[in-house]
């Protein structure tokens, strides 16, 4: 069983909701999609962040990354 599709549909139906992401980020770890879920938990944990952070730049560039690979 594909559990993939469900966590998409989640995530959609409750876009405000960390937990599922975090927990979809887990699975597709598990899934060896690592760089899927290292831009999903950095995406939740940018979203954390204040827009003038220091932080909030480096992270900006790690999500670019992970999205090209």
């Amino acid at each position: 069983m594909n559990e993939e599709p469900g966590f998409i549909q989640e995530i959609q139906d409750h876009p405000e909701d960390e937990v599922t992401r975090l927990v979809y980020a887990d699975w597709l770890e598990d899934h060896g999609k690592l760089s899927a879920a290292e831009y999903l938990r950095t995406e939740l944990h940018l979203a954390k962040l204040p827009l003038d952070s220091p932080d909030a730049s480096r992270l900006r560039n790690q999500l670019w990354q992970a999205w090209a690979t």
